[in-house]
């Protein structure tokens, strides 16, 4: 799949579901995931008045990236198709660190690497949307599995 800029900011949309598709496929990572990911992130807002999180003033578009990161992965965060690839390849590299662990993954793609500022809520609230997009897909055909490296439902 070619590189294609979206001019949509919605992210159900249809072109949307694509290219989490295209990145989950590239990167191992469920597509349903990364799309939690950026509800989290950014309320899924891919519009260009996205520059700025609103909680730490230092990240930037949909997946806010910070600068450090974005140029480590050579993102362009206000770019969505940019920054969800982007993002894919940021949380598998940290499934990677973390042998698989989900929760590990989603807190260093939000902290960073001082587990002190790992934010426990947000890995609650990228699960919570996650559940949320899969039980409507669990009543349908095919049955989409779990994300398969451990469940991110709280015990």
């Amino acid at each position: 799949m070619p590189k294609q800029k979206s001019s949509a900011n919605k992210l159900n949309d249809p072109g949307w579901d694509e290219v989490f598709e295209h990145a989950g496929q590239m990167y191992d990572i469920d597509p349903l995931l990364l799309k939690g990911m950026m509800y989290t992130e950014s309320g899924a807002d891919t519009s260009p008045e996205n520059r700025l999180s609103a909680f730490s003033g230092s990240a930037y578009g949909p997946m806010q990236f910070i600068p450090s990161t974005a140029q480590k992965y050579a993102v362009d965060p206000f770019d969505p198709w940019d920054a969800i690839h982007g993002a894919a390849k940021y949380m598998s590299d940290n499934l990677k660190t973390y042998n698989g662990d989900v929760r590990k993954a989603l807190l260093q793609y939000n902290g960073g690497n001082d587990p002190k500022k790992w934010n426990q809520a947000y890995a609650d609230s990228v699960a919570r949307y996650y559940n949320q997009m899969l039980q409507p897909q669990r009543n349908s055909r095919p049955r989409r599995q779990p994300f398969h490296r451990v469940p991110l439902r709280k015990r």
